[in-house]
Protein backbone atom coordinates (compact mmCIF):
# COMPACT_ATOMS: atom_id res chain seq x y z
CA UNK A 1 0.00 0.00 0.00
CA UNK A 2 2.80 2.45 0.87
CA UNK A 3 4.27 2.06 -2.63
CA UNK A 4 0.91 2.72 -4.28
CA UNK A 5 0.21 5.83 -2.19
CA UNK A 6 3.78 7.06 -2.60
CA UNK A 7 3.49 6.75 -6.39
CA UNK A 8 0.16 8.65 -6.42
CA UNK A 9 1.56 11.30 -4.09
CA UNK A 10 4.44 12.17 -6.40
CA UNK A 11 2.36 11.95 -9.58
CA UNK A 12 -0.39 14.13 -8.12
CA UNK A 13 1.95 16.79 -6.79
CA UNK A 14 4.29 16.88 -9.76
CA UNK A 15 1.62 18.13 -12.17
CA UNK A 16 -1.78 19.74 -12.29
CA UNK A 17 -4.83 17.83 -11.10
CA UNK A 18 -6.48 18.15 -14.51
CA UNK A 19 -6.60 14.95 -16.52
CA UNK A 20 -6.33 12.58 -13.55
CA UNK A 21 -7.14 8.95 -14.16
CA UNK A 22 -10.08 7.22 -12.43
CA UNK A 23 -8.05 5.96 -9.46
CA UNK A 24 -6.52 9.38 -8.80
CA UNK A 25 -9.93 11.10 -9.00
CA UNK A 26 -11.04 9.13 -5.96
CA UNK A 27 -8.21 10.81 -4.04
CA UNK A 28 -8.82 14.36 -5.27
CA UNK A 29 -8.94 17.30 -2.93
CA UNK A 30 -12.17 18.94 -4.09
CA UNK A 31 -14.41 17.53 -1.38
CA UNK A 32 -14.20 19.36 1.96
CA UNK A 33 -14.99 18.07 5.43
CA UNK A 34 -15.02 19.66 8.88
CA UNK A 35 -11.81 19.15 10.84
CA UNK A 36 -13.07 17.69 14.08
CA UNK A 37 -15.01 20.20 16.15
CA UNK A 38 -13.22 23.18 14.64
CA UNK A 39 -14.55 25.66 12.12
CA UNK A 40 -11.89 24.55 9.66
CA UNK A 41 -12.89 22.91 6.40
CA UNK A 42 -10.23 20.67 4.88
CA UNK A 43 -9.92 18.47 1.83
CA UNK A 44 -10.32 14.74 2.40
CA UNK A 45 -6.81 14.36 1.05
CA UNK A 46 -3.97 15.72 3.18
CA UNK A 47 -0.43 15.79 1.86
CA UNK A 48 2.20 14.50 4.26
CA UNK A 49 5.58 16.15 3.85
CA UNK A 50 8.05 13.95 5.68
CA UNK A 51 9.69 12.90 2.42
CA UNK A 52 10.19 16.56 1.48
CA UNK A 53 12.57 16.92 4.42
CA UNK A 54 15.10 14.80 2.48
CA UNK A 55 15.31 11.67 4.60
CA UNK A 56 17.14 9.14 2.37
CA UNK A 57 17.66 6.68 5.24
CA UNK A 58 13.88 6.46 5.62
CA UNK A 59 12.70 6.65 2.00
CA UNK A 60 15.72 5.33 0.04
CA UNK A 61 15.85 8.41 -2.21
CA UNK A 62 16.92 12.02 -1.98
CA UNK A 63 14.39 14.85 -2.15
CA UNK A 64 16.67 17.64 -3.29
CA UNK A 65 15.81 21.28 -2.66
CA UNK A 66 14.31 22.07 -6.07
CA UNK A 67 12.23 18.88 -6.22
CA UNK A 68 10.85 19.55 -2.76
CA UNK A 69 10.07 23.20 -3.52
CA UNK A 70 8.35 22.39 -6.81
CA UNK A 71 6.30 19.69 -5.07
CA UNK A 72 5.20 22.17 -2.39
CA UNK A 73 4.31 24.74 -5.07
CA UNK A 74 2.20 22.09 -6.82
CA UNK A 75 0.42 21.27 -3.55
CA UNK A 76 -0.50 24.93 -3.05
CA UNK A 77 -1.82 25.12 -6.65
CA UNK A 78 -3.87 21.95 -6.28
CA UNK A 79 -7.44 21.67 -4.98
CA UNK A 80 -6.07 20.13 -1.76
CA UNK A 81 -6.02 22.63 1.12
CA UNK A 82 -4.49 20.47 3.84
CA UNK A 83 -0.82 19.73 4.48
CA UNK A 84 0.82 17.88 7.37
CA UNK A 85 4.38 18.46 8.55
CA UNK A 86 6.63 18.22 11.58
CA UNK A 87 9.92 19.72 12.75
CA UNK A 88 11.33 16.20 13.02
CA UNK A 89 11.03 15.68 9.25
CA UNK A 90 14.57 16.10 7.98
CA UNK A 91 15.57 17.96 11.17
CA UNK A 92 13.36 20.89 10.19
CA UNK A 93 14.02 20.89 6.42
CA UNK A 94 10.41 20.00 5.55
CA UNK A 95 8.99 22.97 7.48
CA UNK A 96 11.75 25.28 6.21
CA UNK A 97 10.98 24.36 2.62
CA UNK A 98 7.24 24.86 3.15
CA UNK A 99 7.98 28.24 4.73
CA UNK A 100 10.16 29.25 1.77
CA UNK A 101 7.30 28.59 -0.68
CA UNK A 102 4.80 30.41 1.55
CA UNK A 103 7.15 33.42 1.49
CA UNK A 104 7.39 33.18 -2.33
CA UNK A 105 3.58 33.24 -2.49
CA UNK A 106 3.37 36.27 -0.23
CA UNK A 107 1.65 34.28 2.51
CA UNK A 108 -0.36 31.15 3.09
CA UNK A 109 -3.12 30.74 0.48
CA UNK A 110 -6.64 31.53 1.73
CA UNK A 111 -8.40 28.63 3.45
CA UNK A 112 -5.22 26.52 3.51
CA UNK A 113 -4.58 24.46 6.66
CA UNK A 114 -1.17 23.27 7.82
CA UNK A 115 -0.96 20.82 10.69
CA UNK A 116 2.24 20.14 12.58
CA UNK A 117 3.18 18.10 15.60
CA UNK A 118 5.27 18.65 18.66
CA UNK A 119 8.45 16.63 18.48
CA UNK A 120 10.65 14.79 20.89
CA UNK A 121 14.09 16.09 21.71
CA UNK A 122 16.31 14.91 18.83
CA UNK A 123 19.24 14.16 21.13
CA UNK A 124 17.48 12.52 24.09
CA UNK A 125 14.39 11.12 22.30
CA UNK A 126 12.26 12.36 25.23
CA UNK A 127 9.09 14.44 25.40
CA UNK A 128 8.76 17.03 28.15
CA UNK A 129 6.67 20.17 28.59
CA UNK A 130 9.68 22.37 27.85
CA UNK A 131 10.40 20.37 24.68
CA UNK A 132 6.76 20.64 23.57
CA UNK A 133 6.91 24.45 23.93
CA UNK A 134 10.27 24.61 22.13
CA UNK A 135 9.00 22.39 19.31
CA UNK A 136 5.93 24.58 18.81
CA UNK A 137 8.03 27.76 18.86
CA UNK A 138 10.44 26.28 16.30
CA UNK A 139 7.52 25.36 14.02
CA UNK A 140 6.33 28.97 14.14
CA UNK A 141 9.72 30.38 13.10
CA UNK A 142 9.77 32.11 9.70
Amino acid sequence: MRGKFHELYWRATARSFSGLNHEEKRLNGNERIALGNTRLSVSRLCFGTSALGDMPDTYNYVADEERALSTIRAIFKSPVNFLDTSRIYGHGRSEQRIGRVIQELGGLPDDFVISTKIDRNWETNKFAASQARRSLEESLQP
